[in-house]
């Protein structure tokens, strides 16, 4: 039960500071006494993975730039029938991908078999129209037991709701930034304060005026201030 609440602790961690996915893989892949465990996002309309991440204990950080540059590009399984499958679905790679293909394909002969991670066993976390998600368990020898897998499945549900998270965080930070181009395309004016009149952000255009001197300045203890105590008195009431 420890291991347990702490991988479903590390897992929400990640949603909210993406550096820390590796660990959260990784306890998920001593949770479940697999070789490894993979997390990875398909940007649909692209035809390319947004996010491609592992515990390191098969896949390090070299292997999934390999994928991400070139081996997905000839991955069967995301050609498979598989990529078609609705979000909580159990998925073993044996049960769409063949032998023969393994045989003659290149991201398994080259990249994945290498490297030990033969058999995959997981959940389709979520598939749309803009995204396929999915959490993979990773075995050398033997394919996964559907049983064996689905026993895991309430961990699946928390790594779900773990990378939805992620994505909808991603997203408004993306959108904040987009805004914040905006503001400085424009040549706004806007500068953010705490309630104490501490400088906490401003645009590009502020913090001209800021550094320039003149009608607002930033005080020493770093609140915003006017030209006058009468003016500053004035500026921090507001």
């Amino acid at each position: 039960m420890k291991g347990r609440n702490r991988t479903i602790s590390l897992l929400y961690e990640a949603a909210l500071n993406p550096s820390l996915w590796p660990s959260a893989l990784a306890a998920f892949a001593d949770l479940t006494q697999c070789r490894d465990v993979i997390l990875s996002v398909i940007d649909k309309k692209r035809g390319q993975p947004r996010l491609f991440l592992s515990g390191s204990r098969v896949f390090p950080p070299e292997a999934l730039r390999a994928y991400l540059a070139h081996y997905y590009k000839v991955d069967p399984l995301l050609q498979s029938a598989a990529a078609a499958r609705p979000a909580g679905t159990l998925l073993l790679c044996h049960e769409y991908v063949s032998p023969d293909v393994v045989a003659r394909n290149e991201t398994y002969q080259d990249y994945v078999i290498p490297l030990g991670g033969r058999y995959m066993g997981g959940w389709a976390l979520e598939n749309n129209e803009a995204t396929l998600a999915a959490v993979t368990m990773q075995a050398r020898d033997a394919p996964f037991e559907r049983k064996k897998v689905a026993r895991w499945g309430s961990m699946a549900l928390h790594a779900r709701q773990a990378v939805l998270l992620s994505l909808q965080v991603a997203e408004r930070l993306s959108q904040g930034a987009m805004l914040r181009q905006a503001i400085d395309n424009a040549g706004f004016i806007c500068v953010m304060v705490d309630r104490d009149s501490k400088l906490m952000d401003c645009s590009a255009a502020a913090a001209a005026l800021l550094g320039n001197g003149g009608s607002l300045k930033v005080s020493f203890e770093g609140r915003l201030a006017a030209a006058s105590e009468t003016g500053t008195k004035r500026l921090r009431q507001l």
